[in-house]
């Protein structure tokens, strides 16, 4: 799976760290990642994105740059306007990857 090099070495503000990751190196595999590069295109206009989704903004950038975790209603969402996006797969890979950063912590 691809990852962007901001997942792995952004020295974040903790409130805006990924909930189960608190280091600053966090590994590969947050779902944020893949769905910017397979479902969402980074090119895509994201204001334009939130309104189909409605979301707000800062929600779904902040998870598409990896930096928060992915919440079942923003699954559901995805999965519901992108043909791409599997709920379940998407929540079993935030849980994959915290599982990952509570092993970094300890």
């Amino acid at each position: 799976m691809p990852s962007h090099p901001f997942c792995n070495t952004l020295n974040l503000d903790p409130q805006l760290r990924s909930r189960s990751c608190t280091k600053k190196v966090r590994p590969t595999g947050h779902p944020g990642a893949y769905v910017r590069e397979n479902i969402i295109p980074w090119s895509d206009d994201l204001k334009g994105v939130v309104k189909i989704m409605g979301v707000r903004y800062s929600v779904l950038r902040s998870f598409l740059m990896c930096e928060t975790a992915l919440s079942p209603e923003l699954a559901e969402r995805l999965e519901r306007h992108w043909t791409k996006a599997n709920r379940q797969e998407l929540l079993d890979m935030q849980a994959r990857y915290d599982a990952k950063c509570r092993e970094i912590s300890n």
